[in-house]
This record gives structure tokens, C-alpha cells and sequence, in this order.
């Protein structure tokens, strides 16, 4: 017997900290054994800082040497479809199969 014991917990948080026991039974009988755990954080929290300057946003919003684009605000619901009709015309068609009803 290797004697061996791993305890793994899954995303450690400082609220984890402090002892474990971990017990095993067999036939064979039982044993037993603590543990402490202590978390100790490997990175300095969330990089907040922006991965893009927001500059480089500008031109996207205002194009170079142009103004603001307008901006067409239509009330109702867009009656375009998604796709095009046509697209479905070409589809095979297949009957539709009855089915028999079903006895609960």
C-alpha cells in the first residue's frame, strides 16, 4: 500500500483555507489524516487596463475626414426577411407524413 492521500479542490478561494481530514475505510480497516491548506494567489487580481486604446476606436465612430454617418431610426417591426426567399424555393419539398394518433 502506497499510503498515498490526495485531497484536489477545484477552483481554491481564501474562504477554503484551514484544515482538512480525510478519512478512508476498507475492510481492511481505517485511517485517517489533516491536512492544512492555505491559498496564495499567483496573479495580482483582473488586468483592468483596456486591450485596445480607446483612440483606436475613434475612426470607427467618426470616419477620417468625414462626420458622423447618420443614423435612420424607423419605427415598427423589419419586415425583411432574414433570408431570402428564393433561397427556399429551391429545396427539395417533402410531404408532410401523417402520423397515427396516440393512445395514452
Amino acid at each position: 500500500a502506497t499510503k498515498q492521500v490526495l485531497l484536489q479542490i477545484d477552483d481554491v478561494r481564501p474562504q477554503d483555507i484551514g484544515e482538512y481530514v480525510v478519512i478512508a475505510t476498507n475492510p481492511a480497516g481505517q485511517e485517517s489524516t489533516i491536512c492544512s491548506l492555505n491559498v496564495v494567489p499567483d496573479k495580482k487580481g483582473v488586468d483592468e487596463q483596456a486591450f485596445v486604446p480607446q483612440d483606436k476606436f475613434r475612426n470607427l465612430e467618426y470616419p477620417e475626414g468625414k462626420g458622423r454617418r447618420p443614423l435612420e431610426i424607423v419605427p415598427g417591426v423589419d419586415v425583411q426577411p432574414f433570408v431570402s426567399p428564393e433561397k427556399f424555393r429551391k429545396l427539395d419539398h417533402v410531404e408532410p407524413v401523417e402520423r397515427p394518433e396516440r393512445e395514452l
